[in-house]
């Protein structure tokens, strides 16, 4: 799922970026339930140095509290 997340940011559409964000929350929320919080973290905390530059992106993030 990662891959896809990846993948779907490197895209500039928003529809791309929604679907990112979906699997993202999806992914958080799994991993709160598997006690996996800090793993999903530093994968976050990657994602979002990769694509600093997507600012939409990262603004979508942020709305969404994935800090």
């Amino acid at each position: 799922l990662w891959r896809s997340v990846t993948l779907l940011s490197e895209a500039s559409a928003q529809s791309s970026y929604d679907m990112a964000l979906k699997t993202l929350l999806d992914l958080r929320d799994l991993a709160a339930e598997g006690g996996k919080e800090a793993e999903f973290r530093a994968e976050l905390l990657a994602l979002r140095e990769a694509r600093k530059r997507k600012v939409s992106f990262i603004r979508r993030l942020d709305r969404e509290g994935l800090k």
